[in-house]
C-alpha cells in the first residue's frame, strides 16, 4: 500500500467473532487484523471487509462496526485501552467503489463525521503485474488465491504463470488452499471453468486436501512433546477454511445450522470429505443435508 509505515507490522489476527457485522448476525469469517509499531504503545485494530458484490450500505455498516470495536474490544494488561480503528475495503467483482462516508454541516468543518477507508477493486488490478511482483519478492505469495479475480486472469498463459508461482509455494497445504480458492473466487468473475479446467492435475484436487490435513495431522500427533491443543488448533483451521469457502461459493451469509454443523465436527478426515462436498453442492441447503444424511 503507498504511503504504509514499513515500521508498522502485523502482530495478530482479533478474535471478534463475538461481534457481528451490522446486517450479518454471524460472521465466521470476520478479518480483523492488530498491527503495532515497536517502542508505541499504540495498537491498530485493521477491518478487512471482502465483498463478492458492490454493497450500497458498506460504507455505513463499516462505520457502525468500527465504532462498536473501539467500544466493546479492550486491550493491555487490564485490559482497558482502546484500539485505534481503521477499515479496508475490497471489492471481489464490480467497480470501483466510494471510499468515504462524509456529513458535514455546510460551509463549516465542524460539526462532522467522516469514515475514510482503503478500497482495492480487483478487476481493476493487474494480474501480470501482481504474479511479477510475488516472483520479485515485492509481493507476498499470499495474493494468489485472488488472481483469477484480476484484469487480465482469463487468459490460459496467465493461469500457466499462475501455476508457476503457485508451484514455488514449499507448503503443500498452503498449495492446496490457494488453488482451491482460486478456483473458487474464479466463478465470481465467470472463469471458474477456465480455471478449474486448467488447474486438474495439478494441485486442487480435494483428495489433496484430505491428505494434506490427515498428514499433517498425525505429524503433529508423532512430534515429541507437543500438546493435544495443536491439534485442535488444526481443527479449528479445518472449520475456518471449510466455512470461507462455504462462503465464497454461495456469496451469502452462511445460516446458523450449518455453522454450527462444521464447528460441531473435530474429525480432519469428515472435515476434509466435507470439504469435497462443497464443490458439488449447488446450494448450502444441499450442503447441510448432504453433511447430516
Amino acid at each position: 500500500m503507498p504511503g504504509f509505515d514499513p515500521a508498522l507490522r502485523f502482530a495478530e489476527w482479533l478474535d471478534t467473532r463475538t461481534l457481528p457485522l451490522p446486517g450479518e448476525p454471524d460472521r465466521t469469517c470476520d478479518t480483523v487484523a492488530a498491527l503495532v509499531r515497536d517502542g508505541e504503545p499504540t495498537i491498530w485494530a485493521l477491518v478487512i471487509e471482502f465483498q463478492a458484490e458492490p454493497d450500497p450500505e458498506m460504507l455505513d455498516r463499516l462505520l457502525e462496526y468500527l465504532a462498536r470495536l473501539r467500544r466493546g474490544f479492550r486491550h493491555g494488561p487490564q485490559p482497558r485501552d482502546k484500539y485505534e480503528v481503521i477499515a479496508a475495503l475490497v471489492n471481489l467483482t464490480g467497480p470501483p467503489q466510494p471510499d468515504t462516508l462524509a456529513m458535514v454541516l455546510p460551509g463549516i468543518e465542524s460539526p462532522g463525521l467522516r469514515l475514510k477507508v482503503a478500497v482495492r477493486t480487483l478487476r481493476e488490478e493487474d494480474a501480470s503485474a501482481i504474479l511479477t511482483a510475488i516472483a520479485e519478492g515485492r509481493t507476498a505469495a499470499c495474493l494468489l488465491p485472488w488472481i483469477s479475480l484480476m484484469k487480465g486472469a482469463d487468459r490460459p498463459d496467465m493461469i500457466d504463470v499462475w501455476k508457476q508461482r503457485a508451484g514455488e509455494v514449499p507448503d503443500g497445504l498452503l498449495r492446496t488452499q490457494y488453488g482451491a480458492l482460486a478456483v473458487v473466487f474464479a466463478e465470481l468473475a465467470d472463469r471458474h471453468g477456465q480455471w478449474k479446467q486448467a488447474l486438474e492435475g495439478w494441485n486442487v484436487r480435494e483428495s489433496t486436501v484430505v491428505a494434506e490435513w490427515t498428514a499433517e495431522a498425525k505429524a503433529e500427533g508423532r512430534a515429541e512433546g507437543r500438546a493435544e491443543g495443536e491439534l485442535l488448533g488444526k481443527v479449528k483451521y479445518a472449520h475456518q477454511a471449510l466455512l470461507c469457502a462455504l462462503q465464497n461459493l454461495f456469496t451469502t451469509p452462511l445460516p446458523h445450522e450449518v455453522v454450527a454443523a462444521v464447528e460441531a465436527q473435530t474429525d480432519l478426515d469428515q472435515l476434509a470429505r466435507w470439504f469435497e462436498e462443497a464443490f458439488r453442492v449447488s446450494s448450502l441447503g444441499e450442503f447441510l443435508a448432504r453433511i447430516r444424511g
